[in-house]
């Protein structure tokens, strides 16, 4: 098994390609995600949540993103606003 996986991040009608360690827990995506925006000067919007195109998951913050079941290939999408 690879060490990372190679996701893409799809928001504001962008998507950017991210290789990110297939160890790192959901919550540390996020801590990452939000550290990334601030050195572009921008930031996480303050209501938003991660889909998986595609696919039905639930982020459980203790669980890697391996063991969330994601894989090489796949589209987070940022979806701002809703609950």
């Amino acid at each position: 098994m690879k060490d990372h996986l190679e996701i893409s991040l799809a928001w504001q009608g962008k998507q950017v390609d991210l290789a990110v360690p297939s160890t790192v827990t959901a919550t540390r995506l996020i801590e990452l995600l939000s550290q990334a925006f601030e050195k572009n000067k921008q930031s996480l919007p303050p209501h938003w949540h991660f889909t998986v195109k595609g696919k039905t998951l639930v982020f459980a913050s203790h669980l890697t993103l391996a063991e969330l079941g994601l894989g090489n290939g796949d589209i987070l999408q940022l979806i701002v606003g809703e609950e």
